[in-house]
């Protein structure tokens, strides 16, 4: 058995209107009647589409850059801390490149690496993460220095994130780190 619900009157009239009024600011932001309106929305989705596509492939372009320029100067930096800020990456673009340069380190560095978002205020940390070998242990970084300047966060020996109120704590806690 199957019930059939609709609306009548004054209610139908105004579900109407307002599925109409829907229909035209569609139909004037793409320049189109109610013909080729489908037409239009699926084809500025193929060009949002692209350029994500282009944008995907400039940010890797970008982080790949960066990979490369950061092993250089690990590699020949004199300390066992190297810290690196940027205004355009994200935490998630950070995650990959730091990924990333710990794949290139040697095995027997004991580096830790900080790589800082200015945006969001966030410090992204990494090591090797092998505590026994002498590796800096992350998360315990974090747990030991963020908590005194307003930060939070958290991770493994290998990587951890700390996050901060503002960009004064996000740069006394990176100093501290750079002090051990």
């Amino acid at each position: 058995m199957f019930r059939v619900y609709f609306d009548a009157g004054n209610r139908a009239m105004k579900d109407y209107n307002k599925k109409h009024d829907i229909l035209t600011e569609l139909g004037n932001k793409y320049s189109a009647g109610t013909d080729d309106l489908l037409k239009k929305i699926d084809a500025q989705e193929k060009k949002n589409e692209n350029m994500r596509d282009q944008l995907h492939k400039l940010r890797q372009s970008v982080i790949d850059s960066y990979t490369a320029s950061i092993i250089d100067e690990v590699r020949s930096a004199d300390g066992h801390v190297f810290s690196r800020s940027f205004d355009e990456l994200k935490t998630d673009d950070l995650m990959h490149l730091g990924n990333s340069v710990m794949e290139s380190i040697p095995e027997d560095a004991h580096d830790l690496i900080l790589l800082t978002s200015e945006s969001e205020n966030t410090t992204l940390l990494f090591s090797k993460g092998n505590t026994e070998a002498g590796d800096p242990d992350c998360g315990a970084l974090v747990k030991a220095h963020a908590p005194a300047l307003g930060g939070k966060g958290g991770g493994k020996p290998a990587n951890a994130r700390a996050m901060f109120p503002d960009a004064d704590a996000n740069r006394k806690f990176i100093t501290a780190l750079q002090s051990k």
